[in-house]
């Protein structure tokens, strides 16, 4: 039997000659391990033409990058998380540290920290920066602070809309988009850097992949809004992110 791809994830289409994308998301699955405090993901670029470095010739030249998500509950009941992205054909390596609250959305809480490098010889080859949520009126602002001391706003939320990283939708977005949220809307703060209010998500549909031992059986959701590109997320029966999607890139689950 072939390789099954959800139209949301399908991007054969877009590979040189010769480049099997499904192939590589199987065996991505297939090596996954169960669940637990630490998740890794290879990161797959959708077009051949979309990443920087040499071309991708080979199905083994696919994974171009890592996704790395930790998260443990801290002695106040709260999540603490670490996140580590690198992609290997531009040489950027992400790292964000960050607190949620342990309530349905896993809003964040005080303040966090982003560290980005790439692979240059230059004052801009390193990034820091540290964050806060500033409470108002009717308003959260988020305000960061960059190493040279210059200080400036992310954005602001309604008081209304919980903010959230995106990397905590991980563990949380099966539940909000199955109505545990009550439709509640949502703020993003994307790689905790910029702000996007007025998100939500949502059910897309059911489906199957089948890997080369067993069939295994996938929930799709939704995540949308003003400013960004919708993400897919697809989720296995032990509560797993398996495939995250975006415009460019596909997350895949692995060991």
């Amino acid at each position: 039997m072939g390789k099954h791809l959800h139209w949301s994830f399908d991007y054969q289409a877009h590979q040189l000659p010769g480049v099997d994308f499904a192939a590589k998301i199987y065996e991505c699955i297939e090596r996954a391990p169960s669940k637990s405090d630490s998740r890794k993901y290879a990161i797959l670029p959708n077009y051949w033409f979309n990443h920087q470095g040499p071309s991708i010739l080979s199905t083994d030249d696919l994974v171009i990058g890592e996704l790395e998500i930790s998260s443990k509950r801290s002695a106040e009941g709260n999540w603490q998380y670490d996140v580590r992205q690198e992609d290997t054909s531009s040489g950027e390596c992400l790292k964000l540290q960050f607190e949620c609250r342990d309530d349905l959305y896993r809003s964040l809480k005080g303040g966090f920290e982003i560290n980005a490098s790439v692979d240059a010889n230059s004052s801009y080859s390193s990034y820091h920066c540290k964050g806060q949520l500033i409470p108002k009126t009717d308003t959260t602002e988020v305000r960061l602070q960059h190493s040279s001391g210059l200080s400036f706003s992310a954005g602001q939320a309604p008081s209304a809309e919980p903010i959230l990283c995106e990397y905590s939708l991980f563990d949380t977005l099966p539940s909000l988009a199955a109505g545990a949220g009550g439709g509640q809307s949502v703020a993003i703060l994307e790689r905790l850097e910029r702000l996007y209010t007025g998100h939500r998500t949502g059910h897309l549909q059911n489906d199957v992949l089948i890997p080369s031992l067993r069939e295994l059986p996938v929930r799709g959701y939704y995540l949308r809004g003003t400013g960004t590109v919708p993400s897919y997320w697809w989720v296995d029966e032990h509560g797993r992110v398996v495939i995250m999607t975006t415009t460019l890139f596909t997350y895949v689950l692995r060991n």
